[in-house]
């Protein structure tokens, strides 16, 4: 069984060059421990789209108000369940 979570902390090593950094969570500051702005969380999510192949709908404002990476894997969970998608 492929593990999401893995799989999603592993995009966001990617798309902010910290391969080396097993310290990233689902619990990590966006701002303060990742410095992550809007621009790059916008970034992050549209390549969570590619690699999920899913489209997360713009009024998902949780995600405006994310500090913690925890509601943007929530969400990439919530339109996989509604997929059906197994990957």
């Amino acid at each position: 069984m492929i593990n999401i979570e893995q799989e999603f902390l592993e995009i966001v090593r990617t798309q902010f060059n910290r391969k080396n950094n097993a310290q990233i969570s689902l619990q990590s500051d966006i701002r303060k421990e990742l410095g992550i702005d809007s621009l790059s969380f916008t970034e992050l999510i549209l390549a969570c789209e590619d690699h999920f192949d899913i489209r997360i709908e713009s009024e998902d404002e949780i995600l405006a108000e994310a500090k913690t990476l925890q509601p943007l894997y929530d969400t990439i969970v919530r339109y996989l369940d509604q997929s059906g998608s197994t990957k």
